[in-house]
C-alpha cells in the first residue's frame, strides 16, 4: 500500500492454499479509513480506468465490462446502476466481467472490513468480493464503472502475456 509516497510489501506465506480473500484478510489492519483502490496482481490495464476511478465519488465501485463476459473471468449481474451478484456462478446471467479491480472510498472501510471478517470462516479458496455479494445481500447498494470500451487483460498464462506484448487486449 501507499503511505507517504511509500510502498510497503507484506508477505502473506498462506497464498498458494487459500484466495485473495484471505490475503486481503492478512492485510486488513492496513486498510484504514482513507480512499482505496483494490486491485488482482495480474491485471494490466490502460491508466485512464484508474483517472475514472479516482474522480467517482460512489461508496464501492467494482470496475466492469460489458462488452462481452469473457471466459475465465468473474461474471456480473447488474440491474439499472447496480450489481446484484458477482463471482463464477452462472455465467449465462452474467451481463459483463469484474476486471478485479474496486475502489472503496474511506466512509465504507469499516464496513467493508467487517463483511470481509463474515465472509473469512471456512472460504480458504474464495475471493475477497464474496464481501460484496455479502453487502448486497445484506441490502447495500452497489454502485459499478463500466469502462466498456477500455483495454484491460487478466494475465493468467502465456498467451495472455503474449497478447499484451502486442498490445491486443481482446
Amino acid at each position: 500500500y501507499l503511505k507517504k509516497n511509500k510502498i510497503k510489501f507484506v508477505y502473506y506465506k498462506n497464498f498458494k492454499d487459500t484466495n485473495n480473500l484471505h490475503t486481503l484478510w492478512h492485510i486488513n489492519k492496513h486498510l484504514v479509513a482513507t480512499d482505496t483502490i483494490i486491485s488482482f496482481a495480474d491485471l494490466i490495464f490502460e491508466n485512464k480506468i484508474i483517472d475514472l476511478i479516482i474522480t467517482q465519488k460512489k461508496n464501492y465501485l467494482p470496475i466492469i465490462d460489458t462488452t462481452k463476459v469473457r471466459k475465465g473471468t468473474m461474471g456480473v449481474e447488474i440491474s439499472k446502476n447496480y450489481l446484484k451478484y458477482i463471482g463464477r456462478k452462472n455465467k449465462k446471467l452474467a451481463n459483463g466481467n469484474f476486471i478485479g479491480m474496486m475502489k472503496i472510498k474511506k466512509e465504507k472501510i469499516k464496513q467493508f472490513k467487517l463483511a470481509l471478517k463474515s465472509v473469512l470462516k471456512n472460504n480458504e479458496k474464495k475471493y475477497y468480493i464474496e464481501a460484496l455479494n455479502f453487502l448486497i445481500n445484506k441490502g447495500e447498494k452497489i454502485n459499478f464503472l463500466d469502462i466498456k470500451k477500455l483495454n484491460w487483460l487478466e494475465v493468467d498464462t502465456h498467451e495472455d502475456y503474449k497478447k499484451v506484448l502486442n498490445r491486443n487486449f481482446n
